[in-house]
């Protein structure tokens, strides 16, 4: 007797949270790079810093349970 198999899924977003996931993109790859400047860091260091962090939050924070 063979087990059935699932078909994989993956985690599926809202229009809602698309909203969001492209508000914190928007955020960590333009404007806190763009105010780093302002303190000195380059552009690309300040979206190499930030881009990651403020992705991984916006997934987290919109991932449905």
């Amino acid at each position: 007797m063979k087990p059935e198999e699932q078909p994989l899924r993956g985690p599926r977003l809202s229009v809602k949270s698309s909203f969001i996931v492209f508000a914190f993109l928007l955020l960590g790859g333009v404007i806190f790079p763009y105010l780093l400047t302002i303190l000195g860091l380059s552009f690309k260091t300040g979206v190499m810093l930030t881009l990651p962090v403020s992705l991984s939050f916006s997934l987290v924070y919109s991932h449905p349970e």
